[in-house]
């Protein structure tokens, strides 16, 4: 499920598709319901903070819904992917206007999220992420993922800096806390 989580119709028609999903795997393939429930996965925008009070508590509720407070981890879907509009929208060139702001950050975050699904099931003599590989990923719960061009590598460090600095640093959230993740892919 992909939804805006400030709109009454996204936010509010989100907890209802997922049991729809919930109710069809339980009948098709026999799951029970957590089981069934952590193969649902769901995209979620977050508003701009200056959208507005009604916008921010429909944000609020749907992240009670979908979130333990006291973990910060998923409540049972996986994945669970938020686009932090604000800060996806500081990404894009500054002549793009208004209108084509979300279909913009949309066709960005699908394209990654389609260069993971790609990749994991291409066939290859070397095999380093492959479908349960990805599979494991996508059933963690709350997610991320990004692109990033690695330049003037002289050691492993220089690696292993610019791959931390492209976690806690990606177009989909700010200042992540790598050191909460429980699994994590790498295609170079």
């Amino acid at each position: 499920n992909v939804t805006s989580t400030g709109g009454g119709t996204g936010s509010g028609s989100t907890p209802v598709l997922d049991e729809t999903a919930i109710s069809y795997l339980m009948q098709s393939q026999g799951l029970d319901y957590e089981k069934a429930r952590s193969r649902v996965g769901v995209v979620a925008a977050l508003p701009k903070p200056q959208e507005g009070s009604t916008v921010q508590e429909n944000t609020r509720q749907f992240l009670n819904a979908f979130v333990d407070s006291t973990t910060g981890k998923s409540k049972g879907h996986s994945p669970l992917v938020f686009i932090d509009n604000s800060r996806a929208s500081a990404f894009l060139p500054k002549q793009i206007s208004i209108s084509e702001v979300n279909s913009s950050i949309n066709r960005i975050v699908m394209g990654l999220f389609d260069v993971f699904n790609t990749v994991s099931v291409r066939k290859s003599n070397i095999y380093t992420f492959d479908p349960k590989d990805y599979s494991g990923i996508l059933g963690s719960g709350i997610i991320t993922f990004g692109a990033s061009e690695l330049r003037k590598i002289e050691s492993d460090i220089d690696i292993a800096r610019q791959i931390k600095a492209n976690l806690t640093n990606t177009l989909l959230v700010d200042k992540l806390e790598v050191g909460t993740g429980t699994h994590a892919g790498l295609l170079l």
